[in-house]
């Protein structure tokens, strides 16, 4: 599948990114559904859990919204440490942010593009950077998730767990 849009009109183009974003999901073998014209929500399964990965197009601003939502819930008890943790991750994160809902304890990989608006004559959107965005939102959740589990369940302090996801083994076993 070729990740180009044309626009045709000037009204909406950014829907038919949402369009060609479904086709993304469809190769993926991932399911997916549109609550309105203006959201795509997505599930799919990696090693550690499954992810919601939910695109909100904001027409009045020409801002697209990405969130990527692990299947994890942080515990009450477990939410001030966790807090931390996520400011060392993010020290790591060259594009997009970790947060977390304080009230339900959901965890997100977050990021918003800029999309600038569309001359009448038609540019096109390079899907390929959105793929790439959904990889790498992936990537990192999943490198991120057994730090969460050693902080949540294994007691670890946040630089502790850092710490032993930094470390790069080195030889042979």
């Amino acid at each position: 599948m070729s990740f180009y849009y044309q626009p045709q009109s000037t009204e909406a183009p950014a829907l038919g990114l949402l369009d060609t974003l479904e086709g993304y999901a469809s190769e993926q073998g991932w399911n997916y559904r549109r609550d309105d014209r203006h959201e795509l929500i997505m599930q799919c399964q990696k090693r550690y859990c499954f992810y919601g990965l939910y695109f909100c197009w904001l027409a009045d601003k020409h801002i697209l919204q990405f969130s990527c939502i692990p299947d994890l819930k942080i515990p009450a008890q477990a939410r001030t440490t966790v807090a931390s943790l996520l400011n060392h991750m993010n020290n790591y994160l060259s594009i997009g942010y970790m947060g977390m809902d304080g009230t339900s304890g959901l965890l997100s990989y977050r990021y918003t593009s800029l999309l600038s608006q569309h001359d009448p004559a038609g540019s096109s959107y390079d899907m390929h950077p959105f793929g790439e965005l959904i990889e790498t939102a992936l990537f990192q959740c999943e490198r991120f998730y057994p730090v969460l589990q050693m902080v949540i369940w294994g007691g670890l302090q946040p630089k502790e767990a850092m710490t032993a996801l930094l470390l790069e083994p080195q030889g042979h076993a």
